[in-house]
């Protein structure tokens, strides 16, 4: 088997790291890491039983504030009738996260977005099949835009 070692920068912390070359990427079948080790290790991606509405891992709150597959926040939104149909995250929020984004959406660091390509393809095609994506601005100013 070959085995070679290459350095490769990382996308978010652009400093450089070390990653073996092997024939399954000479044939195609791995991509090239983005990321370094500590900046991946750094997600926390989103498993097990979640919200049905909302997407929320049941793992972040207590039983009790669960009813059936529904988080109590969405059966009181629901009872409300303000309830979205349904929300998928492929990553739980955290600080490393939201440097991440702040970095992609408002520094300009637009090839960022190849850390997510994958997941965010498979997460969509999976939960969306029969769905399309319409952005919605968050201001009235990026509304004109």
């Amino acid at each position: 088997m070959i085995k070679k070692d290459r350095q490769i920068k990382c996308l978010y912390c652009k400093s450089k790291f070390v990653s073996s070359l092997g024939w399954r990427d000479l044939l195609g079948l791995d991509n090239e890491p983005l990321l370094c080790e500590d900046c991946r290790m750094e997600f926390v991606f989103i498993e097990g039983e979640i919200c049905l509405q909302c997407g929320r891992p049941f793992s972040l709150f207590p039983e009790k504030y669960r009813q059936k597959d529904l988080c109590l926040d969405c059966v009181e939104w629901s009872r409300k009738g303000r309830s979205i149909s349904k929300n998928r995250s492929l990553l739980q929020y955290n600080p490393f996260l939201q440097g991440f984004m702040a970095q992609f959406k408002y520094r300009g660091d637009a090839e960022l977005i190849q850390v997510f390509r994958e997941g965010l393809l498979a997460l969509f095609k999976r939960e969306f099949r029969d769905s399309i994506l319409v952005p919605i601005p968050l201001s009235e100013e990026n509304f004109r835009e």
